[in-house]
């Protein structure tokens, strides 16, 4: 599934915590909505596009399309 950050919803940053040794440094951004999206740099902006939500959003839609079939 190929997925756009355009098209992403944009999220307020709660908080950004660092994990990991020197050389594999990775910035862990906590987000509004709950989700937790990974980067190699900390964001310098106060809200970035929820790739998570997105893919929720589009499985919703996906999961809408299958119905029960009538007995």
């Amino acid at each position: 599934m190929t997925t756009e950050r355009r098209k992403a919803p944009r999220r307020t940053i709660v908080s950004i915590e660092k994990i990991g040794a020197w050389g594999q440094l990775t910035y862990q951004h906590k987000l509004s909505c709950g989700h937790i999206d990974v980067r190699k740099r900390k964001a310098s902006s106060s809200d970035i596009a929820c790739m998570w939500c997105l893919r929720a959003k589009e499985k919703q839609v996906e999961l809408k399309s299958f119905t029960a079939p009538s007995p």
